[in-house]
């Protein structure tokens, strides 16, 4: 395994602490939006402290409590993808960055073999072993390389 610690391998240069503070930033604006939304539907009853929630909003917001994402509307799905369309572009960025551990480890095995072929080159040609040690680290090499495009073939295939 890498000696990469527990940071996934990510070339854009974005730390762990950066990209909460961004993504905080971002459900604070999501937060502050919903709130000003909710202030401008209360209304202020006379000789009353402060405002109330009209009946028919707090049912509806009841509601969509109480359902499932799957089982909302087209129209309330479509609302709550406008929240997430806020952070997505940053999650997107990052996740194109990121290396999976097993591509990494794939890599590795790559590195190894790719090593092993080229040390077997070098060996005296009257070793009696040297054509077998150079198609073994030959196939070893092969094997690891269609490994690494085969799980970058997948990353593709996902995003």
């Amino acid at each position: 395994m890498s000696e990469l610690g527990s940071e996934p391998v990510n070339p854009s240069g974005l730390g762990r602490a950066e990209l909460r503070e961004k993504l905080a930033a971002i459900e604070h604006e999501r937060w502050a939006d919903w709130q000003r939304y909710m202030h401008s539907l209360c209304i202020e009853i006379p000789g009353q402290l402060g405002r109330v929630i009209p009946r028919q909003s707090w049912y509806s917001w009841e509601r969509q409590i109480a359902t499932p994402y799957h089982e909302l509307s087209l129209t309330e799905k479509a609302s709550d993808m406008e929240q997430v369309d806020r952070y997505w572009p940053l999650i997107e960025a990052e996740l194109a960055n990121v290396r999976s551990a097993e591509w990494v480890a794939a890599v590795e095995e790559l590195i190894a073999a790719n090593w092993a072929f080229n040390n077997v080159k070098v060996q005296r040609v009257g070793d009696p072993t040297y054509p077998l040690g150079l198609d073994e680290a030959w196939r070893k090499c092969h094997t690891a390389l269609a490994k690494v495009r085969s799980i970058e073939n997948n990353q593709q295939k996902g995003s």
